[in-house]
């Protein structure tokens, strides 16, 4: 019972906006049960939100290692994993995200930016066009992709994109520039 409210309450405290209360309450919950995988998945999320990434990472992998087939936990570790600049296991992670969820957009998304880190163009469009075709209102996938028909000499496709970045992002004031 004690569980379920510390938990409960920590994603009320989280959908308000309040990260700090979320972490408070998602912790006395891992003290009562330290078994539930979307637990530690929002602890990851969260400590990574607060710029605690080692133990972000910690639960990332405590969730996982009790589920191997949680996508978003596989997802949200692709991302801390690329935002600490390990992109090798950030391409692993999204791609067993996918996997495991393939209609899950984030994780294409995160996937391309992989490859568009890396300058892998056609590897990158073509996630960015299966993220796009599970959610097309993703205004940033569309601008990486304008930035990619740039550099690979496609202006007629840059400038689609940049269109569709301007009616799903108006106010991109960046895109207005490229």
């Amino acid at each position: 019972y004690l569980y379920a409210y510390f938990f409960n309450f920590g994603v009320a405290a989280e959908k308000l906006g309040q990260l700090q209360r979320a972490t408070h309450m998602w912790e006395q919950a891992l003290a009562l049960k330290d078994d539930r995988p979307v637990l530690h998945q929002n602890l990851g999320v969260a400590y990574a939100r607060q710029g605690r990434l080692p133990m972000a990472r910690e639960h990332l992998q405590r969730a996982l290692a009790l589920d191997e087939s949680y996508a978003q936990a596989h997802f949200n570790l692709g991302n801390l994993l690329y935002r600490e600049g390990e992109l090798d296991g950030a391409l692993a992670a999204f791609a067993k995200a996918i996997d495991t969820d393939s209609q899950l957009s984030g994780a294409w998304q995160g996937l391309g930016n992989v490859h568009f880190n890396r300058a892998q163009w056609p590897e990158a469009l073509a996630a960015y066009r299966q993220a796009l075709a599970l959610d097309p209102g993703l205004a940033s996938v569309a601008f990486n992709m304008a930035k990619i028909h740039i550099q690979t000499d496609a202006p007629d496709s840059a400038i689609a994109a940049l269109r569709r970045v301007m009616a799903l992002a108006p106010e991109d004031v960046e895109a207005l520039y490229l």
